[in-house]
Order: structure tokens, then sequence, then C-alpha cells
């Protein structure tokens, strides 16, 4: 089978290798631009086929050490190119990467499962197991980020929270929930770290499983990430509940910004003893007093007919003496 070299439509950034005349499969990013940690990078896979059409049917999941790999559509985009004086179609498919730190990353080989349909009179189907190229590519920390865990790079961040109930005083027992939702455009919410809740004396802290979401229409990607906390008070006392900080690089000024959500301070107060009375378990000394009670009081009934008994006998001693 002679093998079809393809250079002449690439693009920077674009490495081709080796593939049967007619299906040329290729892979490419765009290193044209700077790209900062916590940026998404665009990873674009193209298969074309002479006389033909080609699409990728399945592909291999695989692993950049660094780097979030996410596919963003099922469906490829229609592409058409003229190679070499010979007409090819196919499709163009866009996966997304998040790197979480500067250098040079390397996307390995992919194995892709191709389906070429051809035209005219000899019109049919095939099935071809074929590799994507290796891409290698640079990433740059931004200045001031050095050391920053799960930056990210976008045009802009919000960052909300919500608490239930609102903070106020409580009292021992009682729990608060806190809610801190994070949302970027061209950011996966798989990008965006775990919140970290540090541990504090008289509090019981309890994360609950977060929630991730990304939504894509048409190129455009928002991605979002629920954490969400239960704070319990175990002691009384005053309780400041942390500040929350998230860094962000501003791709667009190249700026570094900050959102923080504000400490809160919450008052808790002891049970009150009228309270602890009404619950038998947290008050077992009011519990067991009236029965020390009653056994004090039978206790001096059997002393005083102990007494009588004994003066009786003294008498009828005397008596049967006479």
């Amino acid at each position: 089978v002679t093998l079809l070299l393809v250079f002449a439509a690439m693009r920077p950034g674009q490495v081709c290798a080796s593939e049967p005349e007619q299906v040329v499969l290729r892979a490419s990013v765009n290193t044209e631009a700077v790209m900062w940690v916590g940026q998404r990078v665009d990873l674009q896979l193209e298969v074309l086929a002479r006389d033909g059409w080609a699409q990728i049917k399945t592909a291999r999941d695989v692993e950049v050490p660094g780097a979030y790999l996410v596919r963003l559509e099922s469906q490829g985009t229609r592409l058409s190119e003229r190679i070499s004086g010979q007409e090819y179609s196919g499709q163009q498919y866009e996966l997304a990467l998040f790197p979480q730190q500067g250098g040079r990353f390397t996307v390995p080989q992919i194995p892709v499962d191709v389906e070429v349909s051809r035209w005219g009179a000899q019109a049919d189907k095939s099935s071809l197991r074929m590799k994507t190229p290796a891409v290698i590519f640079d990433v740059k920390v931004p200045p001031g980020a050095e050391g920053l865990p799960g930056l990210i790079s976008t045009t802009q961040l919000q960052a909300t929270e919500q608490w239930d109930p609102e903070p106020g005083t409580f009292k021992v027992g009682d729990a608060i929930k806190r809610t801190i939702e994070r949302t970027a455009p061209d950011v996966s919410g798989m990008a965006f770290v775990p919140l970290l809740f540090p541990d504090t004396d008289g509090l019981g802290i309890y994360p609950d499983e977060p929630s991730v979401e990304d939504s894509y229409s048409r190129g455009s990607l928002t991605g979002k990430r629920t954490d969400s906390v239960t704070y319990v008070f175990e002691k009384a006392g005053s309780y400041q509940l942390p500040e929350v900080s998230i860094p962000w690089w501003d791709v667009r000024q190249e700026k570094m910004h900050r959102v923080v959500l504000p400490p809160r301070v919450i008052e808790v107060s002891a049970v009150p003893a009228s309270a602890e009375a009404e619950n038998p378990e947290a008050a077992p000394a009011e519990k067991t007093a009236p029965i020390a009670r009653s056994l004090g009081f039978l206790a001096l009934i059997v002393t005083a007919v102990a007494g009588l008994a004994w003066r009786c006998r003294q008498a009828l001693r005397s008596r049967w003496r006479k």
C-alpha cells in the first residue's frame, strides 16, 4: 500500500503522520497565540478521504499529564479540502485541553477507528484503525501566579455563595450550609479545583459531593462547579467561618484578579437549662432525682419502724421478767 505524507495543508502547530493515500488524519493546536496555565487549548482532529467521506467512529481515552482533556461535541463538523489536485472530504473534531501547570506538553497519539464511505460506481464502506499524530505545545505561567494551584485563565470569572439559613445567632447542635458556585466562559467545570474547608475546633465540617456542569453551544463553552459544606456547631463560642479567595488570570487584559467571598462570624450559645430538662438524654441528673428522693423517704420509714420495734421489744422483755 502506498503511503501519503501530507504537509501542504499544515497550519502552525499541526503535525501529520504517514497515512494510507486514501485517508488523511491530522492533529493540531494553534501555537500562534500565547497559551496560559488554566486556559482552554483547542485540539483539532481532522480526517479526510479521497473520492469519499471519512469520519471518526470511536476514539480511545488518553491522558495528558498535567492537563484535563475534554471532548466538547459528539458530532464533528463537515470538512472538504483539495490536496495535490484531489478532492478530499471528512470531519473535523474538537477537544479541549486545560493545562494545570506551565511547561511543554505532549498530547500522545490517540487510537481511533475511522469509517470511510466511497462514492461512485464502487460505493462501499470500510473501517480503518489509525492513530493521530502526537502534538507538542508550550504553556506559560502568568506573572505572579507561580505556585498557585488550580489557576483559571479566562475572560471573566464569577463566584457566588448562599447560606442556609442566613448567618445569625445559633445554639449548640445547630447547623448551617454554605454553597459556593463558580462559573467561567471557555472553561470546563472539571478545571475548577475543589475548595478546601479547614478544620476548626468546635465545628463539625461535612462537605457534600460537588456538582460539575458544562454548557456547550456553537463553539461557546461555559463551565460551572458547585461546592457545598455543612457546619455543625458542637461547642458554644464565637466562630469565624473563613473567607474563600479565588484567583484567576484575565487572558484579554493579561492581568491577575481575585474573587473574595467574605468570612462570616457566627455566635453560638449553650443549650438552655430548661431545654436540657426536657431532654432525658441531655439531663440524666434530672431524670434520676425523683428516684433518689423516693429511696430516701423509704429509708426514713424503715428506720422509724425499726426504732419502734426495738422499743416495743424492750417493753415486752421487761414485762416478761416481772
